[in-house]
C-alpha cells in the first residue's frame, strides 16, 4: 500500500506490495508438509559408531575396560588387571583419505607387572621380577649381547622393578636400587665418559628410586630425592643453562618426587606438587607460555601428581584426577577438540588416574579403569579421538530416535528402521555381528524401536513384535536361550515395548503387560526369582512401561506409577532398598516414566518432575552424589523428560531443555565435560530427547518447508499448473498466489480485501498514519503465518526509486490469533518537514 503524508487515506495499491522468490520453481504435486519429521543430531562418544558420524579431530574413545598401566611411543601397550600385556595398534600413516586396515588388539604375554614401549623396541616385567625384550636392537638396547632384533621377549634380567625406554637405549632398576643401561650412548644417555653402544647391562648408580627415559636422555631420582640427568642437551634438557651433552649424570634438582622425558625436554615434579620443564619447546611443550627454548627449569603448574612427556608435548593429571595437556597438536594428541597448538596447559579431561604421552598420541586411563586415547595412534582402522562439545547432526526426516550402549536406532517418516553402532551381539538384524559406522536400513513398516547393549525389540505397524541380538536369558521370548543376528517374531496385537538390561516388557491391545527374560531381582515381576523364556501376563490396565538395568517401571491407566525388581539404588522409590519380586505402587498422577541405568523420573499431570535412585553423577539433579530411595521433585513447568544411563534430561513449557549428570564425554552439550549436580540449561528448540551409555540424542523440530506448504495449500485450493504457481493470479484480480496464501486469503477465488487493522484475520497489509504536530507516524498492520517457513519483512520508502526500500524501524508487536496466524503491527515516527511522503510495502520472501 502506499500512504502519503500528509493525509491519511489507506488505498489498495497492489503494486506497493513487494514479495520476492528465490530458488527454483514452486511444485505443484501433492506434498504431505506435516511429515516432514526431526532433525536428529547427537553429541557424547562416538568411536564405536555410536551415532554414525566420524569421530572430530583431537579427541578420545574409551578403548579397553580394566587396564592398570598404558605405555605409547613406538608401540601402545597396555595391562590388564589379569596381567595380560596387549599391543594396541602400531602406527600406519592411511592412504589419501583411507585408513589402514583394521588390525585388532594382539595378546603380547601373560604374567606382566609393567611395561614400557621405545622408539623402536619394549620393555616388560613379569610378576616374577624378571626382565624382558623385543623389538630393534641396532644399538643393543635389548641387552641381550647381540644387536639383532627380536619379534618376540626374550629374558635380559632379574629382580627387576622398574623400567624405561627411550629412542635406542634402555634403562632399568634393580630391587637392590641399583640403576643399569644399555644401548646408544652417542650422546651420553647411558651416563658412561664415551660414546660406546653397551650391548649388556651396564651399571650406572646406586641408591636409586625412580626411572625415566627422553628421547637421547636419561633421568633418574636417588633416596633422597635428588634428580639426576645425563645424555643429550641440544636444548637445554640438561637444565644446566648450558647446551653441552652431559656424559656423566649430573643432579639437576632436590626434593623431586616423580620425572619424565620427551623430545629433548624435561619435566618433573617436586614434592610439593609443583611441575617443572626444561628444555626444546618449539610447540610449547613445557607449558610456560613461550616458544623459546629453556635451558633452566621454570615452574608451569601445581597440585600436580603425575606427569609423561611425549614427542612434541606434555600431559599431567592434578591431584583432583583432571588431565591438563600442553604442546602441538597437529594430530589432535592434546584430545581438546582442535589442533592447536597449545603453549600453556589446558585441562582436557577429568576422571583420570594415569596419562602416557607418546609421539603424535595421548592415552589415560580413567579412574573407572577405561583406557582412553587420542591422537594419531590407529585402532581397528580408526584414529582415536575425544568426542566434540557440541550436537552434530546426524540425519533428518526422523520422527523416533533411541539410543542403547554403543548403539543409535531411528525411525524415518516413511517407517524404516536404520542402526548404527557397536553390535557387537547382531541386535540390528543385519546377519552379523560386526560394528556399523553409518546408518543402515534394518527394517520397514515399523512403529517404535528399543533396545538394550545386547538385544533390539521392534514393533511394526500391524502390531507385531519382534527381537534380535542377546537370548542368553530368554529376552527374546522366543522359548529358548538362543541369540539371534536377525530378527525373529515374538508375538502379535502389542501396542507399546520396553527393553531392560536383559529382559524385554510389553503391552497388548487390551492394555496387559507382558514380561520375559532375565530374573534373578524379580524384574519380571512374576513373584519368582526364575528366568523365563516365554513371555508371561504381569498386570492390566497398563498405558507404558520402561525396563531399566535389572528393574522396571509401569504406569497405568488411572495414573499409578509401579515398580519391581532390583532397588539396592533406591530407584524404585519405594522408601527401601529391598528387591521386589512383584509389582508395587510407587505414587500417584504420573503421565510420563523413564529409567535410567539406576535411576528413575516421574513426570506428573502438574508438571513436576521428580527422581530417585542412583545419584553418582548427579543424575537426579539434587546438588548430592547421594542415592535417594523416594522421589524428590526436580523442577515444575516441565513438559517431557528422559532418563539416559547416568544422565537426565527434561523439557519445560517454555521450549529450554535442562541437562544434569554425567558429562564426561560432553553429552550434556553445555560446552562443558563437567558432570551437572543440579540441572543446567543445555538447549532450546528441542523436541526429545534419548541416548545410549555414552552419548545423547536430540530430536530438532525440522525447519518448515515453505514451497511444499503453499504447493499443498494451492492443491486444496482446486489450483494446478500455471494456475498454482506462486506468481500466478489465476483469478484475475492482481493479488499473486503467494500474497493469498501468506496473509490468509481466497485462493480459491478472486479477493483484494484489506485486512481489519483491529479484528482482522485476513486481507492484505493495513497502513495508515497519524499526526502528531510536526511528526507523523507510520503504521502497518499485517497477517503472519506461523510454522510457515516464509520470510517477511516490512519495508517503507520516502520515494518510489528502485533500491530505496529500506527495512522499517520504530517498534514491532506480535499479537497471537490463533496455532496459525498471528497479527503484526509495526509504527514508525517521521519527521513530516523532511519526509513529506512514505511508501509501505511487506516483502515475503519463500526460500
Amino acid at each position: 500500500m502506499i500512504s502519503p503524508f500528509p493525509g491519511t487515506s489507506v488505498l489498495p495499491r497492489l503494486l506497493s506490495l513487494i514479495f520476492a522468490l528465490t530458488g527454483a520453481a514452486v511444485p505443484s504435486f501433492p506434498f504431505d508438509a506435516r511429515g516432514a519429521g526431526f532433525v536428529l543430531q547427537a553429541a557424547g562418544e562416538t568411536g564405536g559408531g555410536e551415532y554414525g558420524l566420524p569421530p572430530y579431530p583431537g579427541g578420545s574413545i574409551a578403548i579397553e575396560p580394566d587396564v592398570t598401566q598404558v605405555s605409547c611411543d613406538y608401540r601402545t601397550l597396555y595391562l590388564k588387571s589379569d596381567n595380560t600385556l596387549w599391543d594396541l595398534a602400531d602406527y600406519r600413516e592411511p592412504t589419501g583419505e583411507q585408513p589402514p586396515p583394521p588390525r585388532a588388539p594382539t595378546l603380547i604375554a601373560t604374567g606382566v607387572s609393567k611395561v614400557a614401549s621405545g622408539g623402536s623396541h619394549v620393555l616388560l616385567i613379569k610378576t616374577d621380577g624378571t626382565l624382558w625384550a623385543y623389538g630393534s636392537n641396532m644399538d643393543g638396547e635389548l641387552g641381550d649381547g647381540t644387536t639383532r632384533e627380536k619379534t618376540s621377549p626374550v629374558q635380559i634380567a632379574t629382580g627387576v622393578t622398574a623400567i624405561a625406554a627411550g629412542s635406542q637405549h634402555s634403562v632399568f632398576l634393580k630391587n637392590d636400587q641399583t640403576l643399569w643401561v644399555m644401548g646408544s650412548n652417542l650422546e651420553g644417555q647411558l651416563g658412561q665418559p664415551n660414546s660406546t653402544s653397551y650391548k649388556n647391562p651396564v651399571q650406572l648408580a646406586t641408591g636409586v628410586t625412580r626411572i625415566a627415559t627422553g628421547a637421547y636422555h636419561t633421568l633418574f631420582i636417588k633416596n633422597d630425592n635428588s634428580l639426576w640427568v645425563t645424555g643429550s642437551n641440544w636444548y637445554g634438557e640438561m637444565g644446566d643453562g648450558t647446551d653441552t651433552n652431559r656424559k656423566v649424570p649430573y643432579q639437576l634438582a632436590s626434593s623431586v618426587a616423580a620425572v619424565d622425558g620427551g623430545g629433548h625436554f624435561t619435566a618433573f615434579i617436586k614434592t610439593d606438587g609443583s611441575l617443572w620443564t626444561c628444555g626444546k619447546n618449539w610447540y610449547g611443550q613445557l607449558g610456560n607460555g613461550t616458544t623459546g627454548a629453556q635451558k633452566v627449569p621454570s615452574q608451569v603448574a601445581t597440585g600436580v601428581s603425575q606427569v609423561s612427556a611425549g614427542g612434541a608435548h606434555m600431559v599431567f593429571t592434578k591431584t583432583d584426577g583432571s588431565l591438563w595437556a600442553t604442546g602441538t597438536n597437529d594430530q589432535g594428541q592434546l584430545g581438546d577438540e582442535t589442533n592447536l597448538p597449545r603453549m600453556a596447559p589446558v585441562q582436557v579431561a577429568t576422571g583420570v588416574s594415569a596419562a602416557s604421552a607418546g609421539n603424535s598420541c595421548t592415552f589415560v586411563i580413567t579412574t573407572a579403569g577405561i583406557l582412553r586415547g587420542c591422537g594419531s595412534q590407529y585402532l581397528q582402522g580408526h584414529k582415536i579421538q575425544f568426542p566434540p562439545l557440541v550436537r552434530r547432526t546426524v540425519t533428518s526426516g526422523v520422527t523416533q530416535a533411541y539410543g542403547a550402549g554403543s548403539e543409535t536406532y531411528f525411525i524415518r517418516t516413511d517407517k524404516s528402521l536404520w542402526a548404527t553402532g557397536m553390535n557387537q551381539i547382531g541386535q540390528f538384524g543385519l546377519g552379523h555381528k560386526e560394528i556399523v559406522r553409518q546408518p543402515v536400513q534394518i527394517a520397514t513398516g515399523v512403529a517404535a524401536i528399543t533396545a538394550s547393549s545386547g538385544h533390539s525389540l521392534m514393533l511394526k505397524e500391524d502390531g507385531t513384535l519382534w527381537g534380535c541380538g542377546s537370548g542368553a536369558y530368554g529376552q527374546l521370548g522366543t522359548g529358548s536361550y538362543l541369540s539371534k543376528t536377525t530378527f525373529v517374531q515374538i508375538t502379535n496385537d502389542v501396542s507399546k515395548v520396553a527393553a531392560g538390561s536383559s529382559h524385554s516388557l510389553f503391552i497388548k491391545n487390551d492394555g496387559s503387560l507382558w514380561t520375559t527374560g532375565y530374573n534373578e531381582y524379580g524384574q519380571l515381576g512374576d513373584g519368582t526369582l526364575y528366568d523365563r523364556v516365554s513371555p508371561i501376563q504381569i498386570a492390566t490396565g497398563v498405558t507404558e512401561v520402561c525396563g531399566g538395568s535389572l528393574y522396571s517401571v509401569f504406569l497405568k491407566a488411572d495414573g499409578t506409577a509401579w515398580g519391581m525388581g532390583y532397588n539396592d539404588y533406591g530407584q524404585l522409590g519405594l522408601g527401601h532398598t529391598n528387591p521386589v519380586k512383584v509389582p508395587v505402587q510407587i505414587m500417584t498422577g504420573v503421565r510420563k516414566i523413564s529409567t535410567g541405568l539406576r535411576h528413575t523420573l516421574f513426570l506428573k499431570t502438574d508438571g513436576t518432575l521428580w527422581a530417585t535412585g542412583g545419584n553418582g553423577a548427579g543424575q537426579l539433579g539434587d546438588g548430592t552424589r547421594s542415592q535417594r530411595s523416594t522421589p524428590w521433585m526436580v523442577s515444575a513447568n516441565v513438559k517431557d523428560m528422559e532418563a539416559i544411563f547416568t544422565q537426565s534430561f527434561f523439557i519445560k513449557e517454555d521450549g529450554t531443555t535442562w541437562g544434569m549428570g554425567r558429562n564426561a564425554e560432553g553429552q550434556l552439550t553445555d560446552g562443558t565435560r563437567t558432570e551437572r549436580l543440579s540441572p543446567v540449561q543445555v538447549a532450546a528448540g528441542v523436541s526429545r530427547v534419548h541416548g545410549g551409555t555414552l552419548f545423547s540424542l536430540f530430536l530438532i523440530e525440522e525447519a518448515p518447508d515453505a514451497r511444499a506448504l503453499f504447493a499443498a495449500a494451492a492443491q486444496a485450493a482446486g489450483l494446478s499448473g500455471e494456475d498454482a504457481g506462486a506468481l500466478a493470479t489465476p483469478h484475475h484480480d492482481g493479488v499473486a498466489n503467494l500474497l493469498k496464501h501468506a496473509f490468509g486469503m481466497n485462493l480459491s477465488g478472486a479477493d483484494v480485501s484489506i485486512m481489519d487493522p483491529v479484528s482482522g484475520t485476513s486481507g492484505l497489509p493495513h497502513f495508515s498514519t497519524t499526526r502528531d504536530g510536526g511528526t507523523v507516524s507510520f503504521h502497518l498492520q499485517y497477517l503472519r503465518r506461523k510454522d510457515s517457513g516464509l520470510i517477511y519483512q516490512p519495508m517503507v520508502s520516502d520515494n518510489l526509486a528502485g533500491g530505496s526500500f529500506r527495512g522499517m524501524g520504530g517498534t514491532k508487536t506480535v499479537t497471537d490469533i490463533d496455532s496459525l496466524w498471528e497479527k503484526v503491527s509495526c509504527e514508525e515516527t517521521m519527521e513530516s518537514a523532511t519526509t513529506p511522503r512514505a511508501f509501505g510495502t511487506v516483502s515475503v520472501v519463500m526460500p
